[in-house]
């Protein structure tokens, strides 16, 4: 029987800030399929609701013109958009507003009073997850959020698929049922226009001066 294996996969676009994929493993057995559509696999939002461990936390969001510059809208919070995100994007309506679903690692979400940013919610932990050097806590976001997995149909399944993960340091003092504020940092953010499912890529200077 033939095996298909990857082993801690990489790929990093040139001056991207972050790799799109990041020591990725996988294996496909004899018999099995495994099927990327689209142009671009890693460029799509699919494929970034089940890449990771955790994987990606995904919401469904809205960029719009601000005062102050572009703000981005998730459910009832407004935060101004960063810099780092406005300057690394192209594709990215800011003046009619663009709808979008916006992904963020584990690793980019704090305790607010470890970690600064105007970003924070405040979330019930479900699940507490105590792995040595790491406490991954599992919590429903207080927005919406996009169907891009489910692995079964009943309630369970869909809170589940709906939940977020925030990866704390080891000695974090928290327990399932305890209220928290999490410090969400939106430099780290990845985007994908809310309709085709694509990522809004790097903006085309950056990639023509590579």
């Amino acid at each position: 029987m033939a095996t298909v294996a990857i082993d801690r996969l990489g790929k990093t676009f040139p001056n991207a800030a972050r790799p799109v994929l990041d020591e990725v493993s996988l294996t496909v057995g004899d018999g099995e399929f495994l099927v990327l559509v689209g142009p671009s696999g890693c460029g799509k939002l699919f494929v970034a609701g089940f890449i990771g461990s955790p994987a990606m936390n995904l919401a469904l969001g809205r960029v719009e013109p601000g005062t102050d510059g572009p703000v981005l809208a998730l459910g009832t919070h407004r935060w101004p958009v960063p810099a780092a995100v406005l300057d690394r994007l192209a594709g990215l309506n800011t003046d009619a507003g663009h709808d979008v679903v916006v992904g963020l690692r584990p690793g980019a979400l704090g305790l607010a009073s470890h970690a600064t940013g105007q970003a924070d919610i405040t979330v019930a932990a479900i699940t507490v997850e105590a792995l040595g050097d790491e406490t991954n806590v599992l919590f429903l976001p207080p927005f919406p959020v996009p169907d891009v997995i489910r692995a079964g149909t009943g309630p369970a399944d869909t809170e589940l698929a709906a939940m977020w993960t925030a990866r704390l340091e080891p000695d974090v003092s928290v327990t399932a049922g305890d209220d928290l504020t999490l410090a969400l940092d939106l430099a780290q953010a990845y985007l994908f226009d809310a309709v085709t499912g694509m990522a809004l890529h790097p903006a085309e200077a950056d990639v023509a001066a590579a």
